[in-house]
């Protein structure tokens, strides 16, 4: 472990921070544990998934600012090489960097969509030093990719038996009828489901198998959820590698999506993989289950691991600016 390295991210409370070996990786986190903080931050973000103002980025570069927990500028003073999570990339702590330190030597890391804050801060760093998850972004922004990584060691801690065939977590979003129809075909078959969907909206749980919900569960109730299904579903709008496609790999779930982006990727069998669309049969659905699955490589497990993906940066500092 470098001591001139340090990873940055907002809030220690992520999984993937859980039970990680500290001897091996430098963590700082910039949020303070106060609850008028937290309380103000879900009101901002909020308001950001309405309308995003200059208003309200203001205010959000204001609580940010006050919140701040002070041993992050202390640890960045000490420090000559960073990566930051885009969660902890705010104006205030950015100007502070930009007066006391130097930006080629800092990488931005991005692992949740793109909007108009993520742009505006990412312009803080040279071009080259800004890492996308999504592949798609990095070719319309012109960032760097990077694999999303998991703490497979944690989760690999919460492992269970599995009781039931299918099971899907995620936000509504374009998916609820896409998980609808999904739903209705294996209602056919003599399977067991479970599909969780978080809305903000008030929906009855009228519907065999569906079950919506308006507040967050914990990681560790997720991950026994997770853990108990042979088949991670996972119907999204978007073309990246995704949290369930991860855990799909690093627990030797069989996988369905929507998605034909993995097809063309080395991650693709069909015993593991089945693309859901308009001509699949129940009949297709119970062969697919039936198949053996193929166990990724270590390779391709290892490529997810957040301890890799802490090196990967380091790595790459230490090609860019020689460490």
């Amino acid at each position: 472990m470098d001591d001139s390295f340090l990873f940055v991210s907002q809030n220690k409370k992520l999984y993937f921070f859980k039970d990680l070996d500290y001897s091996k990786v430098n963590l700082e986190f910039t949020e303070k544990k106060i609850k008028l903080y937290n309380i103000f931050r879900k009101i901002i973000f909020k308001l950001l998934d309405k309308k995003t103002t200059k208003f309200i980025l203001k205010l959000n570069d204001f609580f940010c600012k006050l919140y701040y927990n002070k041993k992050i500028i202390k640890h960045i003073n000490n420090k000559k090489y960073m990566v930051l999570m885009d969660s902890c990339c705010h104006k205030p702590l950015l100007e502070y960097i930009k007066k006391h330190g130097d930006f080629k030597k800092i990488f931005m890391v991005i692992w949740n969509p793109v909007d108009t804050y993520i742009l505006e801060v990412s312009k803080y760093f040279p071009i080259g030093n800004v890492y996308s998850y999504s592949e798609k972004d990095s070719l319309k922004y012109s960032f760097n990719f990077f694999y999303d990584f998991y703490n497979i060691e944690y989760a690999k801690n919460n492992y269970c038996n599995e009781t039931i065939d299918f099971y899907f977590m995620g936000r509504n979003k374009s998916r609820h009828d896409e998980i609808i129809k999904f739903n209705n075909l294996v209602l056919k078959g003599n399977y067991k489901c479970r599909f969780d969907i978080y809305t903000k909206e008030k929906k009855k749980n009228n519907e065999i198998n569906i079950n919506y919900f308006n507040k967050y569960i914990s990681f560790n109730e997720y991950l026994s959820r997770m853990l108990s299904a042979r088949c991670l579903i996972d119907f999204t709008n978007t073309d990246n590698i995704t949290f369930r496609t991860i855990e799909a790999i690093i627990f030797g779930k069989k996988y369905i999506t929507n998605s034909k982006f993995f097809i063309n990727r080395d991650i693709y069998n069909e015993n593991n993989i089945l693309i859901f669309d308009d001509n699949t049969t129940l009949d297709d659905v119970a062969l697919f289950l039936k198949k053996p699955i193929i166990k990724y490589s270590n390779d391709i497990i290892q490529r997810y691991d957040f301890y890799n993906a802490y090196n990967f940066f380091y790595e790459k500092l230490k090609e860019i600016n020689e460490i």
